[in-house]
């Protein structure tokens, strides 16, 4: 029987979407490997309303074999952010959510989520809202 083999991770999708030259590839990227994970990484960055609560101290286990992924915890960045309307519990729960959340995942996704949460994802990656924009012009960005 044959093994499924795994989609990439967040920021693997994002690093290839990265190193690609053309637009027309960098779209057609986004779209191959489209995932809910994938899209809110992308609204948190790129949405202006969109963005984590700030948080001075968020220390967190980096982990290289994490206990679970950004695809099976993605949906409690919304739990996590002002302007998804949905953060519940005094600062304090909230924060530890967030560290639970980073801790949960590889490393290198928790950057993509801290990097999307201050909205500076291109800060790291070579992609703009004009290119989100374009693989995903069902997604209200406004």
């Amino acid at each position: 029987m044959a093994t499924k083999k795994a989609p990439p991770l967040v920021y693997e999708v994002l690093e290839k979407v990265s190193r690609a030259r053309k637009t027309e590839t960098k779209v057609s990227n986004l779209q191959k490997y489209d995932t809910s994970a994938l899209r809110t990484i992308l609204i948190l960055n790129f949405h202006p309303d969109m963005k984590f609560a700030e948080f001075p101290e968020a220390n967190y286990m980096e982990m290289e074999n994490p206990p679970s992924n950004l695809y099976d915890e993605y949906l409690k960045i919304g739990y996590l952010t002002e302007g998804g309307g949905k953060m519940k519990g005094t600062q304090e729960q909230v924060r530890q959510a967030y560290v639970k959340l980073l801790s949960s995942i590889h490393k290198s996704d928790a950057e993509v989520v801290i990097l999307a949460g201050q909205g500076k994802l291109e800060e790291k990656y070579n992609i703009s809202k004009e290119i989100a924009e374009s693989a995903f012009p069902d997604i209200d960005w406004t």
